[in-house]
């Protein structure tokens, strides 16, 4: 087979990436390892009509996500009504079962203020542990907080590389499944499924992809895989890229934020029971692992969402699904009561660092790397592109930010194929 470029990778930077090639008669061949688009967006019905996403799953910064767009051209309903749940005001703390008083709880956002207002102090990048104040109280909240956003501990993420990707704009929830909305989405665009890439020969003059089911020739190559599927050479590339690249992905890893999906047989919680809850038991000496936090029906209609991030989102995942799903009740258990629990339904659980697809949840900058982000987006010899949520530096992690990536990408290479052929 033969064409203009070879897109490596389905998901939302792929899917995006081939859409504009298309409008611009460049022809593409999109492969994808799984057996279906998407990604990293994935829903799973945990009841009748009650969708559980085990990716992403809000329009992030909604007022300028383009999927807002797109929903509302699919006929998709998104939940506008409950933009403002993850807003720092409406946080539903709960300490030892019982919701902390309107002080108790700004007392905590004046010290979450402070953190943001190092972070944007310092000169030189830091981790963000250097932000963090030890002797603060509330600091196993915030160790427990970062670790989910980032997918990774405090002590291993680069805090200006955060600070670049804070914005205070809607979460629009998708109560139909964000995975489902980008399956709908990308539908138009034909894939080759089950079509893993094992190698790339990329020599002068030529250009040849091989596939677990033959091997294609082109002028280009998009790559809008992980960063681990690139770091662990899954795909072997002939030459190896150049140490730039390397180090750039080096410094852009994969982090860990697992999720729990708890549907229930009848409803334990109302209307205004809606939102995102963080927990922690009365007892003395608690560290970041006895912070729990979680989501009650802001994209389902009778779910909670346990989120589990960093290291002990990876610890509780590799001792396996009733592990984590023991854990997410007993902590939901410990805002609802224990009665509540008795009415759970169903869980679905995630393993995102076992995937051998994604390697991770999300990219996360080492402290010092938050420059790598631009060095992973550049291109090599105008023969290999690079997209994906890694190479954004200010929308990494998110969906949009994918999909921001592949027009990007796609901007340049078809620049590149049209001056070649003057």
């Amino acid at each position: 087979m033969e064409t203009d470029v070879i897109i490596i990778g389905a998901g939302i930077a792929g899917i995006s990436a081939a859409k504009a090639l298309y409008k611009n008669g460049i022809s593409f061949i999109l492969v994808e390892a799984s057996h279906r688009i998407g990604g990293r967006a994935y829903s799973e019905e945990l009841g009748k009509g009650n969708w559980f996403d085990l990716g992403c799953s809000y329009l992030h910064n909604g007022d300028i996500n383009p999927f807002t767009k797109v929903a509302k051209k699919l006929n998709i309903p998104l939940g506008f009504e409950a933009g403002n749940l993850f807003h720092p005001e409406r946080i539903k703390y709960f300490f030892g079962g019982k919701k902390l008083s309107v002080k108790q709880s700004e007392k905590i956002r004046a010290s979450e203020k402070e953190i943001l207002k190092k972070m944007e102090e310092i000169n030189l990048d830091c981790p963000i542990i250097d932000c963090l104040n030890l002797e603060d109280p509330n600091l196993p909240i915030f160790w427990h907080l970062f670790s989910s956003l980032n997918a990774a501990d405090p002590d291993m993420v680069s805090a200006k590389d955060y600070l670049s990707s804070v914005y205070s704009g809607p979460d629009y929830p998708v109560p139909y499944g964000f995975g489902n909305l980008i399956s709908k989405w990308g539908s138009d665009i034909a894939a080759k499924l089950n079509t893993s890439v094992t190698r790339i020969d990329w020599q002068p003059g030529k250009l040849k992809v091989t596939t677990s089911k033959g091997s294609i020739s082109a002028q280009k190559v998009l790559f809008t895989v992980s960063t681990a599927v690139l770091q662990n050479d899954i795909i072997k590339i002939i030459p190896d890229l150049p140490l730039e690249k390397r180090t750039a992905l080096k410094n852009l890893p994969m982090g860990i934020l697992n999720k729990v999906g708890v549907s229930f047989s009848k409803r334990v919680f109302s209307e205004n029971d809606r939102g995102y809850y963080v927990s922690w038991p009365k007892e003395e000496n608690i560290d970041e692992t006895d912070i729990s936090s979680f989501e009650i029906s802001t994209c389902g209609f009778n779910n909670i969402v346990v989120f589990l991030g960093g290291r002990f989102g990876s610890w509780l995942e590799e001792r396996g699904p009733e592990t984590m799903r023991a854990y997410a009740i007993e902590k939901i258990g410990e805002v609802l009561g224990q009665k509540a629990t008795n009415y759970v339904d169903r869980t679905v659980t995630t393993a995102w660092s076992n995937d051998f697809l994604t390697g991770g949840s999300y990219s996360y900058a080492k402290p010092f790397g938050k420059r790598y982000r631009k060095e992973l987006a550049k291109s090599i010899n105008r023969t290999l592109y690079f997209a994906g949520e890694a190479t954004v530096e200010s929308h990494y992690g998110s969906a949009h930010g994918a999909h921001l990536s592949g027009v990007l990408a796609s901007k340049e290479i078809i620049k590149d194929i049209k001056t070649n052929k003057l």
